[in-house]
Order: structure tokens, then sequence, then C-alpha cells
């Protein structure tokens, strides 16, 4: 009884098993079929489809057709040129900023070797006037300011020969405004040459006497001081002549006050001058001989010593007092031609 139990559990239990199993087969199966038709179906419309599009798809004409394997990408050309201009504008650069640098070095080279060209000319300027002047021999003024021993005549003789040609030119002329052109201009010279320059050589004198003083040379100082000079040889604070503030500052652009100290030299050769020219004028015949003797004595004597022997002696006022007396006639003669013309 139990085996039959047993045998009869088993049975349905296999019965049960099968019919799963063939469940699950049928399914399987099932669901294989739908996907073999769907995709059957996918494949079949796709074909279709395409079929159609290449079929009603007009073919594009020979020349519209662009081979894209050819084209050139425009970033791919950009960074060549742009690497290109870079480094032209680099080298460009190099080579400008060479050729100034290059230039400069030039033109400072230059400036120095310039610089020191002058200062090597005005030592040895300086150096020799110092031998010179240990040597016994000494600077004189007037025309060409030439350095000798004796050239006393340097700015003497020429000084002479024109007071000599004045008159000569002066007693020929009959025209009145020429008699005024050579009087003023021969007044102008000695303004210009015995007064101003004496006062220029003032200026200096009391100057280097501040310098030794301890005293500050300034812009401001030597203004002043030339101010106070100048107004005392016009006679400003006297009413006799108006000077003008502008000229204070006047010292500043007057070359003679950088070099050496020699602007008295131009009144001293003029004064002398003119008392060997109003010596000869006279007609003393040991005058004009003795004014020749001093024109060819050359540089043989210092200029006192040879003035001396030619009748002017420096060491008196008399040279001094023949040149008043030569502007004093001078203006005479210029109111009696004034007088004349009216």
């Amino acid at each position: 009884m139990i085996r039959k139990s047993c045998l009869l559990l088993c049975v349905l239990s296999l019965t049960a098993f099968t019919a799963a199993g063939c469940g699950d087969d049928k399914k399987d199966s099932a669901d294989t079929t739908a996907e073999t038709t769907a995709d059957t179906t996918a494949d079949t419309t796709a074909d279709t489809t395409a079929d159609t599009a290449a079929d009603t798809t007009v073919p594009a004409p020979t020349s519209w057709v662009v081979n894209t394997d050819d084209c050139i990408d425009p970033a791919a050309l950009q960074r060549p040129v742009g690497f290109l201009v870079g480094a032209a504008f680099s080298f460009g650069s190099l080579l400008v900023g060479t050729a100034l640098g290059f230039g400069s070095l030039l033109v400072g080279a230059a400036f120095r070797f310039a610089a020191l060209a002058v200062g090597l000319l005005v030592g040895l300027r300086q150096l020799i006037t110092g031998l010179q002047l240990l040597g016994g021999e000494r600077i004189v003024g007037g025309v060409g300011n030439r350095t000798e021993r004796g050239g006393g005549h340097d700015g003497t003789g020429g000084q002479g020969n024109e007071v000599l040609l004045f008159h000569d030119n002066l007693n020929k002329v009959t025209d009145p405004d020429q008699k005024l052109t050579l009087l003023m201009n021969y007044l102008d010279g000695i303004k210009g040459t015995v007064f101003r320059q004496t006062q220029f050589a003032e200026f200096e004198l009391r100057m280097h006497e501040m310098a030794e003083r301890g005293e500050q040379l300034t812009g401001d100082s030597l203004t002043e001081l030339y101010k106070q000079i100048v107004r005392m040889y016009y006679g400003h604070d006297k009413g006799i002549c108006y000077v003008d503030d502008i000229i204070n500052i006047e010292w500043a652009y007057i070359p003679h006050f950088y070099y050496n100290f020699y602007v008295y030299q131009y009144a001293t050769s003029f004064t002398a001058a003119t008392a060997l020219a109003k010596k000869v004028l006279e007609g003393d015949e040991s005058a004009r001989s003795n004014y020749l003797n001093f024109l060819s004595s050359g540089g043989s004597d210092y200029p006192i010593n040879q003035l001396k022997a030619a009748g002017v002696d420096m060491t008196t006022a008399e040279p001094f007092n023949l040149t008043m007396q030569e502007m004093n006639w001078v203006m005479d003669e210029i109111e009696k031609v004034l007088t004349e013309k009216k």
C-alpha cells in the first residue's frame, strides 16, 4: 500500500515537471520566433527603404563632387603662418635693437672722443701759456692776441696804423656825411676799445678779488657786481645815462670773461697806439723814425721797453691823456660838421 502511494507520487511529480519544462520550451520557442520575425521585418523594411532612397536619389554632377581628403584645414594653415610672422617680427626687432645699440655706442664714443680732444687741447694750451710765462713771455692784447715775448705792437702797431689811416681819410673827404661817418666810427672805436674794455677789466679784477677773499661766485653775485660797475661807468646814479636792468646779465655772454685775464690790454694798446700816432702826425721826424723802428723790433724786448724806446712811456699818464685829447677833438669835429649842415 505504501509502495503504491510513493509510486503514484513520483509519477505525478514527473508529470508536473515535464509539463513545466514543455511550457518553458514553448515560451522560448515563441520568443525566438517573435524575435526572428521582428528582425526579418526590420531588415526587410530597412533594405526596402534604402533601395527606394537609392532609386529616387539623383546623382550629383562630377564637378560638384569635392574630395575632402584634398582640403587644407585653415586652422592648420594659421599655425605655421603665425609662427613665421612672429619669427619675422622677432628677427626684425633684434636687428633694430642691435642697430640702435651699435649706433648709440658709436655716438657715445664720438662724444667722448671729442670731449677728450677738447680737454687735451685746452690743457695743452694752458701748459704752453704757463711755460711761456715762466720763460719770460707774456700775453698781449689787441688784434690776434698772440703770445710772444715782446709783441706789444701785436695790437699797438695795428691800432697805430688805423689812427694814421683815419686821419688821412678824414683830410681827403669833403662830403659832410662821409666826414660824420668817419668821425662817428672812430669815436665808437675809442669808446669800445678804451672805455668799454677798461670797464670789463675792472669787472674781471673785482671778480678775482672776490674769489681771493673766499666769497662765492654765483650768477646773482656776478650780476650784481656787473650792474654796479656799468652804472658807475655810465653815470646812472648821477642822471648822465640811464642803464636798463636788462644790461645786468650782459657779463654772462661776453666770451672774454672765460679766457685769461687780458682785456685791459685792448685799452693799453689803443692808448699807446694813439700816443705814437699823434707824435707822428705832429710832423716830428724822430717820432716817425721811432715808430718804424718800433714796428720792426718784433719780439726782441718787453712791450713796455719797446714803447719807451719809441717815445711813449706807459708808466706815466701821458698816453691816456693824449687819447682823451684825441677823443675830445673828434667830438668837437662832429659838432662842427653838424653845425655846418644846418
